[in-house]
């Protein structure tokens, strides 16, 4: 876990900064930054406006009575599209756009909730899932007194 996040706060901004510097001496400094700026402001439409049919299709689904599995990833995979796309840098911007394609959205969705369902990994022995065969012996307790009854009044 400790490699994933070095990973994630070290590698990719270091590859961002190759990327910006790759890119730039490519077509240009000033193309590079609007380049930037056009792929913030496409993730901030995207979040502003694809986002919210997303939810209102899955309050539909609800309201039919359908789990509304589909339209629930595919809101939060929009969601995480655009915050990729306004993430300065163009390996971001790159996951962000492939993240727009319906069925890239729908795999890494599923593979996801496949991952998050999927039962863990027990080692035998562990005694965890396993069954344990036991006996039980119901004991009677006394049942308390019923509190004393006040006669009619006349």
């Amino acid at each position: 876990m400790l490699i994933a996040l070095a990973l994630i706060f070290i590698a990719v901004p270091a590859l961002e900064i190759y990327l910006f510097i790759r890119v730039g001496a490519l077509i240009g400094a000033v193309p590079c930054i609007a380049l930037v700026f056009l792929a913030a402001g496409l993730g901030a439409a995207i979040i502003r406006l694809r986002a919210p049919q997303a939810i209102g299709r899955a309050q539909d689904s609800l309201r039919q009575g359908i789990a509304p599995v589909n339209d629930v990833l595919d809101g939060l995979a929009l969601v995480a599209a655009g915050g990729l796309l306004i993430l300065p840098g163009f390996f971001t911007d790159i996951l962000g756009l492939l993240l727009l394609i319906p069925w890239v959205r729908r795999t890494l969705g599923y593979a996801l909730l496949y991952r998050a369902l999927k039962p863990a990994a027990r080692s035998p022995g562990s005694g965890a899932g396993s069954v344990v065969d036991g006996a039980f012996e119901v004991v009677e307790t006394p049942r308390p007194a019923d509190p004393p009854r006040l006669p009619p009044s006349p």
